[in-house]
């Protein structure tokens, strides 16, 4: 970030959290710091040299103290997915902007001895952020949460007050379980495991219910999409048991989510029972401090929707099933954009597409897997994948033997699904 600011193209003055920290670290005012570069040096400020002076901290580049979040300026091919600003992969910006953010982030521990309100206000903005770059886009913002999860773990690793040290677990939980989030898309299950863990534990010494919701029901998500249904439905219910403590959003996320597993068991009964569970628990919500996070802390409608459809999916009435995801469709097409997963929009695409074939509308299945198919390959995450590879299966069925629509909607899945993983999560 700084080297943005340095190279000229700042347009406004920092955030105010980052000029406190700047001028403190600098002992200069904000704005002789961001002038242009020939009133820096009027001013004797000493910069490095190449005989390895370093008179002034590490550079501040990296994501933790990014000054604007990431924008997207349109959309690949027609399709649901926006189309990135660069060209990096994921896992592809740990080696240039890592290490310079934790060596930032280290000096100002050294600084202060402790964790400074500033550094405190730097971690729940960043966290927010990545919160808020929800669906494909959190994908392309591993190294940006590898950055955070480091720093905050150092920071748990010196003295600091209690109220702060419950502040770090809860930013530490909220980071492990968007890296958690991010590893089971991309196919890499044991990392994913790992933060699961990490994130629990977090969430137990932050003593906050609705964080224990969202570890677990993120538990209850991977089960989901190996194919554990039972283990889902374990996982759900135990988050299910926080959800009476909890009057944000995030408390109908498990009893939908165990819906959505007792469906895919085939058991309709406990089904509509936990759907009707979930309607009641929707009409007590009031926002909390998760749902001013937001992005993925906050269980949005068209998110509910989402999983609804999923459910749907699963039982016999196919009518029921179309309109349900035609729903979830409307309502993700529609959605802010911090209220919006792009990934979960071509699930529920799926959804749709799988509930005309089960009517045996090829035509109308082909309109709805269209948008998904023309998803980049590096944005063809496992759900989106076990999601296809389920039509797929359909289509399959002895009816449509001979049908040149099902086979070449066949033959367009099998094209999209063998291209290999996106990038692997790193540790």
């Amino acid at each position: 970030q700084a080297k943005r600011w340095l190279s000229g193209t700042l347009t406004s003055r920092p955030y105010p959290a980052a000029c406190r920290v700047l001028e403190k670290m600098f002992d200069r005012s904000a704005e002789e710091l961001i002038a242009p570069h020939e009133s820096t040096t009027a001013k004797g400020i000493n910069h490095p040299t190449a005989t390895g002076d370093t008179t002034i901290p590490p550079t501040l580049s990296g994501p933790v103290l990014r000054l604007h979040d990431q924008t997207y300026p349109g959309h690949a091919m027609g399709g649901i997915y926006p189309h990135p600003g660069h060209d990096d992969q994921p896992g592809e910006l740990i080696t240039m902007a890592t290490a310079d953010a934790e060596d930032a982030l280290r000096f100002l521990g050294r600084a202060e001895n402790a964790t400074s309100p500033e550094i405190l206000t730097l971690l729940w903005n960043e966290t927010q952020r990545l919160a808020r770059t929800y669906g494909d886009q959190l994908t392309w913002l591993v190294d940006d949460l590898i950055v955070a999860r480091k720093a905050i773990f150092r920071l748990l690793d010196s003295p600091a007050p209690p109220s702060q040290t419950r502040d770090l677990y809860f930013l530490g939980g909220i980071i492990c379980s968007m890296l958690a989030h991010t590893g089971r898309d991309l196919g890499s299950l044991d990392t994913s495991l790992m933060y699961q863990n990490t994130a629990l534990l977090c969430a137990e010494r932050a003593g906050h219910p609705g964080l224990h919701i969202v570890v677990r029901t993120e538990q209850a998500a991977s089960a989901y999409w190996m194919g554990r249904y039972s283990e889902s439905i374990r996982y759900a219910q135990l988050a299910a048991n926080e959800a009476a403590r909890v009057r944000g959003s995030i408390a109908v996320l498990p009893v939908v989510q165990e819906a959505r597993a007792w469906a895919a068991i085939g058991n309709a009964e406990l089904t509509r029972a936990a759907l009707n569970r979930g309607r009641d628990i929707r009409e007590r919500v009031t926002l909390d401090d998760l749902d001013e996070i937001g992005g993925m802390m906050r269980f949005s409608l068209p998110e509910q929707l989402g999983i609804v459809a999923g459910t749907a999916a699963w039982l016999p009435d196919a009518a029921e099933a179309e309109q349900a995801a035609s729903e979830a469709v409307a309502a993700m097409t529609n959605a802010a954009p911090a209220n919006r997963s792009f990934n979960s929009e071509a699930i529920a695409r799926a959804d749709l597409a799988l509930a005309r074939v089960r009517q045996r509308a090829l035509d109308g299945a082909h309109d709805a897997v269209r948008p998904i198919l023309q998803v980049p390959a590096d944005r063809r995450v496992l759900p989106i994948r076990a999601s296809v590879l389920r039509l797929h299966h359909a289509l399959a069925d002895p009816v449509f033997h001979g049908s040149p629509a099902a086979r070449d909607i066949a033959a367009e899945i099998e094209v999209f699904c063998q291209h290999p993983n996106p990038a692997q999560l790193p540790e």
